[in-house]
């Protein structure tokens, strides 16, 4: 990925990869993809998992009201991208908005310890948002369309794997 938003401390990356408009031209949404690295409890390998999820702006609204309402202050200085009436189809716009919510969620992730889902310090909403439970389900109801698993060390900063032969 090459636009990964995490935090140092974050164990989840993400970025906002393309949009794409429904059939009938109503509404638009955005593909999260998202990256992180667990242990397998039975082989004890760290596997680097990938997943995608779909979601339209009012679902990233719905995000940051939540937010808001439970993180307070330290969502201050974080910019949804406003919500427009008008010529919000276009593909130029639509460009400018994708960049606008890899920012946001690049400043959500920010938030100290609120992507630790495995620890179960993690925020429930931002945990539903991402469609982390379903990680393992491929292609689940949650609207996600891929996942990819392959032995990893660790995920950097900037997203990409480290992987050891012969662990």
């Amino acid at each position: 990925m090459a636009a990964a938003a995490a935090a140092a401390d974050s164990p989840i990356y993400t970025e906002i990869r393309r949009w794409r408009t429904s059939p009938d031209g109503s509404f638009s949404e955005f593909e999260v993809a998202c990256r992180t690295n667990e242990k397998d409890r039975v082989t004890l390998r760290v596997l680097d998992i990938k997943w995608s999820v779909f979601r339209r702006y009012s679902e990233f609204a719905d995000l940051d009201k939540s937010l808001r309402h439970t993180y307070g202050y330290q969502m201050n200085s974080i910019k949804l991208p406003g919500k427009r009436l008008f010529g919000n189809k276009r593909p130029e716009f639509l460009d400018e908005r994708q960049a606008a919510l890899q920012q946001y969620l690049r400043g959500v992730l920010r938030i100290r310890r609120i992507a630790d889902f495995a620890g179960r310090a993690g925020f429930s909403d931002l945990r539903a948002f991402l469609a982390y439970d379903a990680r393992h389900a491929g292609m689940a109801e949650t609207g996600m369309y891929a996942v990819e698993q392959t032995d990893a060390d660790e995920v950097t900063a900037d997203g990409s794997t480290v992987t050891t032969e012969n662990r």
